[in-house]
């Protein structure tokens, strides 16, 4: 099934240059629904995240306004868009070619009606904004005359649970002024919205904080506001890598690793594929920071790892995560106590523990010189003194050492 939100997504953050462009025009057209042939248009209006009410049936007078006899309330990326219609053309035609056009690219048609049936018998009603109630003034959303026009909501359900909706009203020429009819059409797809673009001075890891969890426990996660559905890396998350760019700068024998998770909407391919990419971009900015690429290595877990349930809003926000892990060869993450923490996910095995066996170095592992150690952990490499806490060396030096050699690449 196409990705059609992929490219909307693109035309509402970059306010552009997507699907038919004319000169003189306040917007453009829908990637999955180009405009009628020899039509213009007259209104564009859009917002990142907003309430629309698809209808479902036709409309019914309330007081002074009118509302669909049944509807959807929907939650996402919303665009509006007018057009003016060639004045030779009737709204059957007209819609007939939309219906076509959507059926094609996978919609499934819901609700559709022609002249009266539109309006629930009462041709009189009008008012404004009965879809998109918070858009202001000036949006109508059905016809004052029901006349010779006509409507349709439709629907396309993708692969990741994502919707997308589309609602049209088409009416046909006015023949007394001699000028086309309107098409109006409502756009949405159903997604989260997006959170934390207001921060709190306590949610942002200070660099201090991120040099001792990595020099302790070994990792920590960051919550890193991407693009819907992309592993394009906010402007606003920079604070956030300036700081883990700051750590790594400050120590250049550290390595690390970047883990990317995401939630469990979707395929297991796709969500793969989005974590590897996310964790990509989050390298990428530390390196234009300054960071030596050496020094970062990057993979991919999709929703294979969650830290919450994912049937809730919550727990979904903190599974989509990217874990910094310290990968310094002759690193041994330690708990509070001085015991040995669990093995890195990194470490593929670890060696049942030998009690009381003395420190050993395993084979083909060099003795790691002291200076090298990150400075937090110089006291616990030191003090290890198990074959247990050797392995684990092993492995991770390992795991590093096929790093280097372009295992992670």
């Amino acid at each position: 099934m196409k990705n059609h939100w992929l490219i909307l997504s693109v035309a509402f953050l970059a306010s552009g240059a997507w699907g038919v462009v004319q000169a003189n025009e306040p917007g453009t057209d829908l990637p999955f629904l180009q405009r009628y042939a020899g039509s213009t248009m007259k209104e564009y209006a859009t917002r990142r995240y907003d309430e629309v009410h698809m209808p479902l049936g036709p409309f019914k007078k309330v007081g002074e306004d009118a509302v669909p006899v049944h509807s959807q309330a929907l939650e996402g990326q919303v665009i509006y868009i007018v057009y003016r219609s060639p004045v030779d053309r009737s709204s059957l035609e007209i819609m007939s070619n939309y219906r076509q056009a959507l059926q094609r690219e996978g919609f499934q048609v819901l609700w559709q009606c022609t002249k009266e049936q539109c309006s629930s018998g009462d041709p009189s009603v009008s008012s404004h904004d009965a879809v998109w109630t918070s858009s202001g003034d000036g949006l109508d959303s059905f016809f004052a005359n029901a006349g010779d026009g006509r409507m349709l909501t439709a629907r396309l359900d993708s692969a990741n649970g994502v919707q997308t909706w589309a609602y049209l009203w088409v009416e046909g020429p006015d023949n007394l002024n001699r000028e086309g009819g309107e098409t109006k059409i409502y756009a949405v797809q159903t997604q989260p919205m997006q959170t934390g673009l207001v921060q709190g001075s306590t949610e942002m890891l200070s660099a201090a904080a991120m040099g001792q969890a990595l020099g302790q426990q070994g990792r920590f996660a960051m919550h890193l506001p991407f693009d819907f559905n992309k592993a394009t890396l906010r402007p606003d998350a920079m604070a956030q890598v300036r700081q883990l760019a700051q750590v790594l700068q400050s120590h250049p024998t550290w390595r690390v690793g970047l883990d990317g998770h995401t939630d469990a909407v979707g395929s297991p391919e796709v969500n793969q594929k989005l974590s590897a990419d996310r964790a990509a971009a989050v390298k990428s900015a530390l390196v234009s920071l300054g960071v030596s690429a050496l020094q970062v290595a990057t993979r991919g877990l999709g929703a294979t790892q969650p830290v919450a349930s994912n049937a809730t809003t919550e727990g979904r926000a903190q599974n989509r995560r990217v874990e910094v892990v310290n990968l310094t060869p002759g690193f041994v993450p330690a708990m509070a106590n001085g015991a040995v923490a669990a093995s890195p996910s990194r470490v593929a095995t670890q060696a049942p523990a030998m009690t009381g066996a003395p420190r050993q170095v395993s084979p083909g592992v060099a003795q790691q010189n002291p200076s090298n150690i990150p400075e937090p952990v110089k006291d616990a490499a030191q003090t290890a003194g198990d074959a247990a806490r050797s392995e684990m060396n092993y492995q991770i030096y390992r795991g590093v050492s096929n790093l280097f050699e372009g295992l992670f690449h």
